[in-house]
């Protein structure tokens, strides 16, 4: 029994120190993430219903960049529905599109990604419901970092006439 009292008590410790540690800052200025969709728009005609838009997100700031991510291993990262919105730009700025946020789901663990200084690296960003959107419109992607700061992509459109 001895045994597994002292292995709980390490668990426990390694929780407790764990959960102390703060996380590295932000980057100091929104401008100093640049988020950039790298996809060629397809015909619209052919647009699927889910679309999987590429972007690179660009560390330019001094603090690390970090965001979460889905489980899915592998490159390029896919980010997690936790991590971002869509966004349609309107004549009176941005209107939030789509949002899924945690939702009565709880605890999830998720992957994170870490991007530092001057370093830069490309993710993925599911858009859902494409047929229903307008395919004339500029969308903008919202990505949320680790510490609640938010950065917009530029500007994109979901395919080409």
């Amino acid at each position: 029994m001895e045994p597994l009292r002292s292995a709980g008590l390490i668990l426990v410790g390694t929780a407790l120190l764990s959960g102390c540690s703060s996380l590295p800052a932000s980057p100091s200025d929104a401008g100093d993430v640049e988020i950039s969709p790298t996809h060629s728009a397809q015909p619209c005609a052919s647009l699927p219903d889910t679309l999987s838009l590429e972007l690179f997100i660009a560390n330019r700031g001094s603090g690390t960049f970090r965001t979460y991510l889905s489980t899915v291993p592998g490159r390029p990262y896919k980010l997690s529905w936790l991590s971002y919105s869509v966004a349609m730009a309107s004549p009176s700025g941005m209107e939030i599109l789509w949002e899924h946020g945690a939702g009565g789901h709880g605890p999830l663990p998720q992957n994170e990604v870490a991007i530092g200084p001057n370093d830069g690296t490309r993710v993925v960003a599911k858009i859902y419901g494409t047929s229903r959107m307008d395919t004339a419109a500029t969308y903008r992607i919202v990505v949320e970092d680790l510490q609640d700061q938010t950065y917009v992509s530029d500007p994109f459109t979901l395919c080409q006439p």
